[in-house]
């Protein structure tokens, strides 16, 4: 990699030691991918949940911002993914104070080096949406898949450390979906269908998923001229897409932005075809649902849910009572907007487990699991439910009518 001087000053140390490392990182980062310079990002996404981190690197960064006199600071807007608990829940979801304590240590290490403690998956949609072109450095998947593709930003998945490392020097190495020739899709899904739900959305996103074979692969999806997608749906669309085949960037024809530029959608790039059926959809709600066995639980999160899907659930629910518990994983800045109306305040009152900055499987879920006795699981997220499988969870996917009307009957419908 050629570096310019004021890579070379980060490299030698001139800015602190925590900067240095970062930078090393990077450089790491970069030979891999054979990236040959860094290019500056504007904005940082830090995916930090404390599951994922650990004590010991928690400790390891807390000496390496001890070892610059605590005087070093983020250099470029900085905020955070999800945390991994809710102090006002524990008892509700079978965390302890070991959790909280750890989880505090970090947000005071991150705040303390000039994080936005913002706690979301959601950020394009309740902080600040992404603008055409803007080079980012982002960590959450369901965040970088929103940004780049329906945003037209730029952002290579930059987990944990490589997100830390740009948020301290302002920069990442430049391959992957910083590059045009990456960005062109080179497979074609032709959907006709009429997809009334999120988890429709989330369900073409786990088909599409599944049928890449690369982790470079970009698709390029066809609706017909009647689907009109929300920002929810393409929310739930993308996440489940990262989720099943770690795809980072897809197009829409005639919808996102590079979809109208035809020196990134030239369809003579596409190799293969696909045309999505209704059988194909079923196909993935069969699939992804739990046999035997009543519902423990239902919980929508992964992603965090706007303030549409939680006016939505709250009319679905109605003054009717649950059987089992709904948990809903909202962002701080969610709350914030609600705090006006009496929405929260009703379906906490109803049984609902409003969880505040966290999102279920980024807050040790198999802990809950085994604390809360909750092994049957129900979620509109096909995100979701393709992830807890992993956490010894039995799933079902089902639409946001469904899950919530399962929850009502206390079984699975």
């Amino acid at each position: 990699m050629k570096f310019k001087d004021n890579e070379k000053e980060i490299l030698e140390g001139k800015y602190g030691f925590f900067p240095q490392w970062a930078i090393k990182q990077q450089i790491k980062v970069g030979e891999f991918f054979d990236a040959d310079q860094f290019i500056q990002v504007s904005e940082c996404h830090l995916c930090a949940d404390t599951e994922s981190v650990g004590e010991q690197i928690i400790e390891e960064l807390e000496q390496l911002y001890i070892s610059d006199d605590k005087k070093t600071k983020v250099v470029i807007p900085s905020i955070t993914d999800p945390r991994g608990t809710d102090p006002k829940c524990l008892k509700k979801i079978g965390h302890d104070k070991h959790i909280l304590k750890i989880e505090n240590k970090l947000s005071s290490l991150l705040s303390s080096l000039g994080f936005s403690m913002t706690n979301t998956c959601i950020n394009y949609q309740v902080i600040s949406k992404p603008s055409f072109g803007q080079n980012l450095a982002y960590g959450d998947t369901g965040s970088v898949i929103f940004a780049n593709s329906i945003c037209g930003a730029r952002s290579n998945f930059e987990g944990g450390p490589a997100a830390l490392a740009a948020s301290l020097t302002g920069l990442v190495p430049k391959y992957g979906f910083h590059l045009d020739h990456t960005r062109q899709p080179n497979i074609l899904f032709d959907c006709e269908l009429d997809l009334k739900d999120l988890s429709d959305y989330g369900a073409l996103g786990a088909f599409i998923g599944r049928s890449v074979t690369g982790y470079w692969d970009v698709p390029l999806v066809k609706f017909s001229s009647k689907t009109k997608p929300t920002t929810d749906e393409l929310k739930h669309l993308g996440t489940a897409l990262a989720s099943y085949g770690s795809i980072a960037l897809f197009h829409i024809d005639e919808l996102t932005p590079e979809s109208f530029d035809k020196k990134i959608c030239n369809i003579n790039n596409i190799k293969s075809e696909f045309l999505v059926t209704k059988k194909n959809i079923n196909k993935i709600y069969e699939e992804e649902c739990f046999e035997g066995g009543e519902p423990d639980v239902v919980v929508f999160s992964a992603p965090q849910l706007s303030q549409n899907e939680v006016v939505n659930i709250h009319q679905l629910l109605g003054d009717r009572k649950l059987k089992i518990p709904i948990i809903i994983s909202i962002p701080p800045a969610i709350k914030i907007l609600l705090v006006n109306s009496n929405i929260l305040n009703d379906m906490e009152k109803k049984g609902i487990i409003i969880i505040e900055g966290g999102c279920f499987y980024q807050m040790y879920a198999n802990i809950i699991r085994k604390k809360m006795g909750w092994n049957n699981l129900i979620s509109n997220s096909a995100k979701l439910v393709n992830i807890l499988k992993g956490y010894g969870y039995k799933t079902s996917l089902r639409t946001t009518k469904q899950a919530v009307e399962s929850a009502i009957a206390g079984k699975l419908l």
